[in-house]
């Protein structure tokens, strides 16, 4: 190392944030990091993952021997990886250090399967196990629940030998009883922490923050951000700032270090540290800006980054074929090429899930066992088949996007893509699943020749010197022709939705809702049992709706009863009708707000907009500019062209007073009713199908094109679950969570075949559809 890049290590940068071979190099004029940054950046090589690991837990000083015990004895790990031999011990020294400036934060891009979980449990259970009183000092951020079940199952082990307490909260458990496992409350009424790390998604920390009694962050030392550019991309930045202002930490200190910041610094200036582990981390700095990052040191496992970083013991392969043949040669390679290989295969949907398998199952030897994993089956299924996986009971698991990020199965020898992802980081986290810990792997994509293109400009230029073709000919598997045509006939031309779409109530085949709620729901005609109304006003004020009143009206404070009242005092300017519900979500005004109750989002539809910040004094110009002005994306008084037309031409957002912030609502948007106290019914399933949404909404990878609320007074209770999608305006009622992958994908396709197969749910469309 010379002299020049010995200097002042605290700021060493691991590696630059855009890498000359990245194809993103060709964007890095659109922002600049800062000098300070930039002019001490340096390169470090932690090597690439091998079979061989670095170091032996024996050898290392830093670690406390109690610790290293359990890493022996109770993980059977005797080696650290590269990536953990490296952040390791600069998180330990960090954290020996008494500067009263606030650490460094850290982000770690480095190969799925290269122990990055371990690479922050255990530097920071040592960090923090000498506590003397229990507190909430780590926060470990994960996506989704399976991910969270999984790091907490580590975390907890560990931290039951050094014993601290720790927690899971993502939805396993009811929230009630989360709630109880983390506070309690004392005789004088004040309230304890019983935990010491916790555990869990961003919405249900938010949950927490907004709704436990007793709940605080105020000893944050650590929050783990895990799969970073996933909760980057899916969840808004909202949990970020909630979590800012439940540390509570003062402003001074914010603006003393604020020349540090890779951003402007939030209004509340943090004092803990933020970790971000991801494969793919990205290397956008305007993303990274997002979460306010101090001093950031970046760790990478290759010396001349790349802007996709995988292990070297991995080896990809493409295939380009007709769509005609993709089972068939799916069943060729693993018959004629894998042999008895592990192997797991992707694919994009639940149908291809179950149709290739059972292909695959006539195709190939008795003796080659076949299973499946999709979004519809009982965790308990999927965590056996899983396991009989892993021992060798089953050779070929063929699964959707349920298990395509972090889930660590062992002795996976090839991965198959069978659906091109659309980016290069979907994948990145599929492929993944092979070659991990230094073994051996192999990923192979199938390419449609009508997808060549986008295979050509989404993925191959950043594997253009890993990712090999693999010449398959028709001739190679034409004496499996035969019984491929044999298979295929086996199947009946059922739609892709069979038999969901249309079954009727209760369903029999998929769950259905609790009897005594099913049988309450009326069987009679739906048609033209909707009110009309022209536009559609949503109340967003961080009110969970197990906590809405029967009357919208009685909801606490009078933020409600003043917009009524000017809506009614405003009711002959306006000219249409204007519906009002209640809509749980979770806002930064109301959480941070001194008197939430006076303050609130507002959702408005058809328009798709978002009105944000909306104090109780301003409800009036609100209501002037959007309904009797009719200053909006839609001229809703104006019927010569349709609202999808002037949604797609008028860009236009309504102006207000600069504490309001107005943003559009891209996509399709799901109202849910969910009013238990006004009705048990939309009160049991609409739950129920937001849950469904969701998981769809995920496994199909539509974050960006679907969004949903939970919401009060629809109407119509009688034929719950009642949904109405925007911006068409269409009311659906008696859906089922077995409706929910048809409702979504006719709407995202925009598909009138599709929409046909909802009409026995039509319950009739609003007048704001013309």
């Amino acid at each position: 190392m010379s002299a020049e890049e010995s200097e002042d290590e605290d700021f060493t940068i691991f590696p630059n944030l855009l890498d000359d071979n990245s194809p993103l190099k060709k964007k890095k004029d659109l922002y600049r990091l800062p000098e300070w940054m930039s002019s001490l950046a340096k390169r470090f090589d932690s090597g690439q993952i091998t079979s061989e690991a670095t170091t032996s837990i024996d050898q290392i000083d830093y670690l406390d021997e109690d610790i290293r015990s359990i890493l022996t004895k109770d993980l059977s790990i005797q080696h650290l990886f590269p990536v953990q031999s490296q952040v390791i011990p600069y998180l330990i020294q960090q954290n020996q250090s008494h500067s009263p400036i606030p650490l460094a934060d850290i982000c770690v891009s480095s190969p799925t399967g290269s122990g990055k979980t371990l690479t922050y449990v255990v530097p920071l259970l040592q960090c923090i196990r000498k506590r003397v009183i229990c507190a909430i000092r780590i926060v470990i951020l994960l996506p989704v629940q399976d991910l969270a079940e999984q790091v907490f199952n580590v975390v907890h082990q560990m931290g039951n030998k050094l014993q601290l307490k720790t927690a899971l909260l993502a939805g396993q458990h009811s929230f009630e009883d989360e709630q109880k496992l983390l506070v309690k409350q004392q005789l004088n009424g004040t309230w304890t922490s019983s935990i010491d790390v916790i555990v869990c998604t961003p919405g249900r920390l938010v949950e927490h923050i907004s709704r436990t009694p007793g709940f605080s962050l105020t000893h944050l030392r650590y929050l783990v951000i895990d799969e970073a550019d996933r909760i980057i991309d899916e969840f808004k930045q909202d949990w970020l700032n909630i979590l800012d202002h439940a540390v509570g930490l003062s402003s001074q200190i914010k603006n003393d270090f604020q020349p540090y910041m890779l951003s402007e610094p939030s209004t509340s200036h943090k004092a803990y540290q933020k970790l971000l582990f991801s494969a793919t981390l990205t290397h956008n700095p305007e993303i990274l800006q997002q979460l306010n990052l101090f001093r950031p040191v970046l760790f990478s496992s290759l010396a001349t980054s790349s802007s996709i970083i995988m292990p070297s013991t991995l080896h990809e392969n493409f295939i380009v074929c007709s769509i005609t043949y993709k089972p068939l040669i799916v069943a060729y390679l693993i018959q004629n090429q894998l042999h008895s290989e592990r192997i797991m295969i992707f694919v994009h949907s639940k149908k291809d899930v179950d149709r290739l398998t059972s292909l695959l199952r006539i195709l190939l030897p008795d003796d080659i066992k076949v299973s499946h994993i999709s979004r519809n089956l009982q965790s308990n299924k999927i965590q056996t088949r899983l396991a009989m996986f892993e021992n060798g009971q089953i050779q070929i698991l063929v699964c959707s996007d349920v298990v395509a990020r972090g889930i660590d199965i062992q002795n996976i020898d090839c991965v198959i893509l069978y659906d091109l992802p659309k980016n290069i980081r979907t994948y990145t986290h599929r492929i993944g699943r092979t070659a991990r810990a230094g073994k051996l792997g192999r990923a192979i994509t199938i390419v449609e020749k009508e997808r060549l293109t986008m295979f050509r400009g989404t993925i191959k230029p950043y594997r253009r010197n890993k990712l090999k073709h693999m010449d398959i000919k028709k001739q190679d598997f034409s004496y499996m022709l035969d019984d491929y045509q044999k298979a295929l006939e086996t199947f009946s031309k059922a739609t892709a939705y069979d038999p969901c779409s249309g079954c009727e109530m209760p369903c029999s085949k998929h769950a259905s809702y609790p009897p005594e709620i099913a049988k309450e729901i009326d069987q009679g005609k739906m048609v033209g049992s909707v009110e009309k109304h022209r536009r559609h006003l949503c109340i967003g004020q961080s009110i969970p709706s197990s906590q809405w009143p029967s009357d919208i009206k009685d909801l606490h404070g009078d933020y409600v009863a003043e917009l009524t009242r000017v809506l009614k005092e405003k009711k002959d300017g306006i000219g249409y009708a204007v519906k009002l519900t209640s809509a749980s979500v979770v806002t930064t005004a109301t959480t941070t707000a001194d008197n939430p109750s006076q303050i609130a989002d507002l959702y408005l539809f058809p328009d798709q907009i978002k009105i944000a910040n909306v104090h109780i004094e301003q409800i009036e110009q609100v209501v002037q500019t959007l309904f009797v002005e009719d200053q909006s994306i839609i001229r809703i008084k104006d019927k010569e062209k349709t609202i999808e037309e002037q949604l797609k031409e008028n860009n236009n957002l309504p102006s207000f007073d600069d504490n309001i912030i107005c943003e559009r609502l891209e996509g399709v948007w799901l109202l849910v009713c969910c009013h238990y106290q006004r009705d048990q019914r939309c009160g049991v399933i609409g739950p129920m199908i937001v849950d469904e949404i969701e998981k769809y909404v995920r496994e199909a990878d539509l974050s960006d094109k679907v969004h949903w609320l939970k919401v009060s007074h629809l109407g119509g209770h009688k034929f719950a679950g009642n949904v109405i999608v925007y911006p068409s305006g269409t009311w659906y009622g008696r859906v089922l969570t077995c409706h929910i992958p048809l409702l979504i994908d006719a709407y995202t396709s925009s598909s009138e075949e599709l929409k046909s197969k909802l009409q026995p749910l039509f319950r009739g469309h609003l007048d704001t559809a013309w």
